[in-house]
């Protein structure tokens, strides 16, 4: 016998999609939170959403419950189409793909402020529109400030992964835009794993990029022979960071006890990873001077990742939770600092572990979060979501 969510997902995969995330310059096969947003919609309405995007911004093969990719970013996908568009560039192109399906959609997702400007160009009706800020004031300091705020005036829901982000963007814009909160977390997974023995595990795990400090992370596990106590991978991905890549290469390679890994995993393949570690770093610098470097605790998807796999957290995020277990505060300018971390988490690995998994179960629930979003969804979108 089915019961009514099998019955619901029997029923979308016969009438077809009505639901789109528009995902423009945003790399969405490495992000958690629109990953989630995809599978519990799955689960709990048995919708598979249609994610335009301009390029799928990794290698090898992509599969994540309720998620059809259109990647208009290859060549081979226009095939069947005029030889004209073949020659648009690469913004005209997924314009052009989203303006010629958006109106089938009964709710659309847009990813970051570039992804409603599309939308805005195509002429969809923003009363289905559900803006979703993944980056602060970033994006929208590209566009005109009243132009931002008549757009996400007409949205059906705006949200943000935290109070203190909305306060962000409505300063910037001095206009009050109304949010819902959605921080960066995971859903529920089991956790099995007992403590590590041995030496203790350190792992970077996210992108490559300058505002990660992992030349600075290098430099101060060297300095400070934290090696001695510990081993360290640096594991991820870049889009555009090729060279900063390349240097963190040459940097690891002279310091003991060091690895890069730039391969790509899948969610799977990635939490058997994590669960070899004991350790997660994550650090920040600020170098564009942006409020979307504020208020990271709630914003970081690599700490939702880490708690939820039973690491310890090394951070330079003050906040109220990380100065208790299971995060440890670090400042990098201090070379003892990240060693004196080692030996606390060391010392008491199980604390820690349990730590994580509370932390984890009490403030980086993706489902508990997304309910609350999703019962406004039901109330603005009362009608069944299916062609």
């Amino acid at each position: 016998m089915f019961n009514e969510t099998m019955m619901n997902k029997v029923e979308a995969a016969q009438s077809g999609n009505a639901t789109a995330m528009i995902c423009y310059r945003y790399a969405f096969k490495v992000s958690p939170i629109l990953k989630n947003i995809c599978s519990y919609l799955y689960d709990t309405e048995g919708t598979t959403v249609e994610v335009i995007v301009d390029d799928i911004y990794c290698e090898g093969p992509f599969e994540s419950s309720g998620v059809k990719i259109i990647d208009t970013g290859t060549e081979t996908y226009y095939k069947y189409l005029l030889r004209r568009l073949l020659l648009m560039d690469k913004k005209s192109r997924f314009r052009h793909e989203v303006q010629s399906r958006v109106n089938k959609y009964s709710r659309v997702f847009a990813v970051d402020f570039q992804a409603l400007d599309i939308l805005n160009t195509a002429g969809y009706d923003f009363s289905k529109v559900i803006f979703l800020s993944l980056e602060g004031t970033d994006y929208l300091q590209h566009y005109d400030k009243a132009y931002v705020g008549e757009l996400l005036s007409r949205c059906a829901l705006c949200i943000v992964q935290s109070r203190e982000r909305a306060d962000d963007i409505n300063h910037y814009l001095l206009c009050p835009v109304e949010f819902k909160y959605l921080p960066v977390s995971c859903r529920f997974q089991a956790f099995n794993r007992t403590p590590g023995r041995g030496r203790l595990q350190l792992l970077y795990s996210g992108y490559f990029a300058e505002w990660a400090c992992l030349s600075e992370i290098l430099e101060v596990y060297q300095s400070s022979r934290s090696f001695e106590l510990s081993s360290l991978l640096l594991q991820g991905h870049s889009i555009g960071t090729e060279n900063y890549v390349s240097r963190v290469r040459m940097e690891a390679a002279i310091v003991p006890s060091t690895s890069v890994d730039t391969s790509y995993y899948s969610d799977a393949a990635h939490a058997e990873l994590l669960g070899r570690y004991d350790v997660g770093l994550a650090f920040y610098r600020n170098i564009h001077a942006t409020a979307n470097f504020e208020n990271l605790i709630l914003s970081s998807g690599k700490v939702a990742t880490y708690l939820w796999n039973g690491l310890a957290v090394l951070t330079n995020i003050r906040s109220e939770y990380s100065n208790k277990p299971p995060f440890i505060f670090v400042d990098l300018s201090d070379s003892s600092g990240l060693r004196r971390a080692i030996e606390r988490i060391d010392a008491d690995r199980e604390l820690f572990m349990t730590a994580a998994h509370e932390m984890a179960n009490k403030v980086y629930n993706f489902d508990v979060h997304m309910e609350a979003i999703h019962n406004s969804m039901q109330a603005l979108f009362p009608e069944k979501l299916l062609q």
